[in-house]
């Protein structure tokens, strides 16, 4: 598994330092699981190929969103649920190809309903704008509002991180 030939055109000394972050975060799990007997991903394969371009794609949207939030930061509306539901389509796109990874099978399944969590989170997204624009009017002044709109998607990012943060504790303590 110890192979010095690039996966991808990406993954060079001489790019520049945001595809060199984006190797870093798009390898970053496969790097940790690589070492384990049970791990049967083939990163050479075209499926370990295409589970990485998909990781990338997702790690690029969450980029991407991170920008509009500061949009939506500035915007009077409370758009930042909308962000955070895209952030979190993409967190969890990310996700479930990472997970696959120790199984050797890195593809999806047509028939899968691993994106059922993001279907599901639509209708919380309506029920988070209503609560956002109850909690926006409860201060007065249109900073006021944009603050408390900003930092409640804010801090259930920092809760979802903190639960992803505590499983890779978790699965590392029990090897």
């Amino acid at each position: 598994m110890n192979n010095t030939k690039l996966h991808n055109d990406y993954e060079s000394k001489n790019s520049n330092w945001l595809l060199q972050l984006e190797n870093k975060w798009v390898y970053a799990h496969y790097n940790s699981i690589k070492h384990k007997k049970n791990c049967g991903f083939i990163p050479q394969s075209s499926e370990g190929q295409d589970a990485f371009a998909n990781i990338r794609f997702a790690i690029r949207g969450m980029l991407v969103t991170y920008i509009i939030i500061v949009i939506a930061y500035i915007s009077p509306y409370p758009l930042t649920v909308y962000t955070v539901w895209v952030w979190y389509f993409f967190e969890h796109y990310k996700m479930i190809h990472e997970d696959k990874m120790m199984s050797g099978y890195p593809y999806l399944e047509p028939s899968s309903l691993s994106m059922m969590p993001v279907i599901i989170a639509i209708p919380i997204l309506f029920i988070g704008y209503l609560i956002m624009v109850f909690l926006g009017g409860l201060v007065e002044g249109s900073l006021n509002t944009a603050i408390v709109q900003f930092s409640i998607p804010l801090f259930i990012l920092g809760v979802f991180n903190f639960r992803e943060w505590r499983k890779k504790q978790k699965d590392n303590s029990l090897e």
